[in-house]
């Protein structure tokens, strides 16, 4: 921004002498000083007018309520002031759409697996473009809750009917929201809708009008709307159960915002009911709303010194010799102190969790492997058990995930061995490094009675070993098979030794879950991101092989190939670049310094874009293969496309 002002100024009538007097500096409003208060201020007298970025898909969960109100409490507008925008409307209709369902739960079935139980971990809500989704609208579009920025208040319908326990929690929640920094911002309304069609209510699809000014208004309405520009993203905002309802059904939707999030409750006629459930923002869903809340607490606790610096520091770069190399993100408490890893511990799966188990040409394709794959497993355990012992077939899955592949496997071992002579039994050793991810795959797999049959490891696999095959085994695993604190001590290069010197200290023995009672002779995986690599599926099977797993044992996937191709698409384009210089869309400004802040690679998925065009047919990068050791690429050409 220190760059973009002055070279948009040079040379400019309006800009002689402006740009100077601009000061931009990086930190929320709830930094600044108001004037006349304490320490020094870096607002020379109160603002006329303020401004707010916003979301367009939930612009209230985006902090403008509480920016607004937190400018006006501590003197930093003028009386009078203009606000812009000056209002905002959430606007929504009811959905049926098993696409956009199917981004949110699991619906039925996974090739014939029950794993529901993974719904715990269910989003409260998505951010798509509903444009790029089969959809039917149920009900007619109606304003849901409504915030005015001249008196920061926030319109709805009373319920004549609330009832003392309604607003015993609403009071609740609008003492949470204080507490969150949100300026008390709490908006409810009680609607009354007739479905228009009949279908199932998949979810609430929402977006924002933003006022701008007399007769001006922005609107966040997806495609098919005369007002949109196709270029907004929307908000899916889940409700369970999905309720279906007939045409000409009364429906009463009762509707909540604190600022934060939005919550419904949806009522039929005949008394079913339909929650959204609470749930964290997603993404930058309530970024805003934090980070005011962080700088309020981080301007009280660092004093007047703090603020001071930081202004006389920027006041001193003054906009001048600043690289063009990306910016350090501040670390902010709360934000930016800890690593992805340690935060994924405490969370749930990717939000793309569903979407692949959405996806039935994927899932097939690994049952139909793994059940081959078992196949030859068993024939390898028949061999070497002999003819007149049962054979016992021991599987490895690493990233277990929901726990589907495991199902998968146990699948394949029922139907097959029924067929063999001598009736084999299967042990599984699944392992998920997040905990919360873990506990739901027990969940399903005790809910199809395998909990005896699949032991699921709260580590990674790097963590497991291989008891000494002249060792007693270990003690029988726990009911809990959880491996938490002990998961550490294991030394994944050298099994622990049974044999050590008398003296030698004593060493904390390994917890049993993370110790497999031999090696496995199948090994399953999911451990693959749309970087195919980023998930550590070369180092993962690399050990596996080196460790784990017997001579020539089954691998699905028994290899990975990697592909590319040149790809035109414009909305991808410009999602990741400024426009061009003199460009309509920034009214002849120049905003390409913005560029430094450019993605050298994003995930996406192209079917989720506007129309693209391949350049070129897809050519293979490199071939991995997984099934026998070294893990290495293959190649090393360059492709011509």
């Amino acid at each position: 921004a220190r760059r973009n002002v002055p070279r948009a100024a040079a040379g400019a009538e309006w800009g002689r002498g402006e740009a100077d007097a601009l000061s931009i500096f990086p930190d929320v409003c709830a930094a600044l000083q108001p004037p006349g208060g304490p320490g020094a201020s870096l607002l020379a007298a109160p603002a006329g007018l303020l401004i707010v970025d916003v979301l367009r898909a939930d612009a209230l969960a985006s902090g403008l309520g509480a920016i607004v109100a937190d400018a006006r409490t501590r003197g930093l507008l003028a009386d009078g002031a203009t606000v812009l925008p000056s209002s905002a409307v959430l606007r929504g209709c009811l959905v049926e759409s098993r696409a956009i369902g199917s981004l949110g739960s699991v619906r039925g079935a996974v090739c014939g697996l029950d794993v529901s139980e993974f719904n715990r971990f269910r989003p409260a809500y998505r951010t798509l473009r509903a444009g790029h989704f089969q959809l039917t609208c149920l009900t007619r579009t109606v304003d849901l809750v409504r915030w005015d920025a001249s008196d920061g208040a926030a319109e709805g319908e009373e319920d004549e009917g609330e009832d003392e326990g309604q607003r015993q929690r609403q009071g609740e929640e609008e003492e949470e929201a204080a507490g969150a920094g949100l300026g008390g911002v709490h908006m409810s309304a009680e609607i009354e809708l007739v479905a228009s069609a009949s279908g199932n209510v998949d979810c609430l699809l929402c977006w924002s009008d933003l006022g701008l000014g007399e007769g001006l208004t922005l609107t966040g309405a997806p495609e098919g709307d005369e007002r949109a520009d196709g270029s907004a993203e929307q908000l899916a905002v889940y409700l369970e159960p999905a309720l279906y309802i007939r045409e000409g059904e009364v429906i009463r939707l009762s509707v909540t915002h604190n600022g934060r999030e939005l919550r419904l409750r949806l009522v039929l006629s005949d008394g079913r009911q339909a929650w959204s459930h609470r749930g964290g923002v997603e993404e930058e869903g309530g970024v805003a709303v934090d980070l005011v809340a962080v700088a309020a607490a981080a301007a009280s606790a660092k004093g007047d010194s703090a603020v001071t610096e930081g202004g006389e520091a920027l006041e001193a770069a003054g906009g001048a010799g600043i690289p063009d190399v990306p910016p350090e993100i501040p670390d902010i408490p709360g934000i930016s102190d800890s690593s992805a890893v340690a935060e994924a511990a405490t969370s749930g799966p990717s939000k793309y969790h569903f979407a692949m188990l959405a996806d039935e040409g994927r899932a097939r394709a690994y049952d139909t492997a793994i059940g081959l794959a078992y196949a030859d497993a068993l024939a390898d355990a028949q061999k070497q058990a002999g003819m007149e012992a049962s054979p016992i077939v021991r599987a490895l899955d690493i990233g277990t995930g929901s726990g589907l592949l495991s199902l998968m496997l146990t699948r394949a071992h029922q139907q097959q061995g029924l067929e063999a002579s001598l009736t084999p039994s299967l042990q599984v050793h699944a392992c998920e490094m997040l905990p919360p991810v873990a506990t739901a795959a027990r969940a399903v797999l005790a809910s199809a009675g395998l909990e005896t049959t699949v032991c699921i490891v709260t580590a990674l696999s790097s963590k497991l070993t291989v008891c000494d095959e002249h060792a007693p085994p270990a003690r029988p695993r726990d009911a809990d098979f959880d491996s938490d604190s002990d998961a550490a001590d294991v030394d994944e290069e050298k099994p622990p030794s049974h044999a050590e010197p008398a003296t030698k200290p004593a060493t904390k023995p390994a917890n049993p879950t993370t110790v497999l009672p031999a090696r496995c002779g199948l090994c399953v995986s999911e451990v693959l991101g749309t970087d195919p690599f980023c998930e550590g599926v070369l180092p993962a099977l690399s050990h596996a092989h080196r460790v784990l797993l017997s001579p020539g044992a089954r691998v699905v996937p028994a290899a990975l190939r990697v592909l590319a191709a040149l790809v035109s698409c414009e909305q991808l384009a410009t999602g990741n670049r400024a426009p061009p210089a003199g460009s309509p869309i920034c009214h002849g400004f120049d905003l390409t310094a913005l560029d430094v802040a450019r993605h050298a690679r994003r995930g996406v998925r192209l079917d989720e874009l506007a129309p693209f065009e391949l350049l070129a047919d897809p050519v293979q990068l490199f071939c991995v293969g997984l099934a026998q050791p070294p893990i290495e690429a293959g190649g090393g050409r360059t492709p011509l496309l």
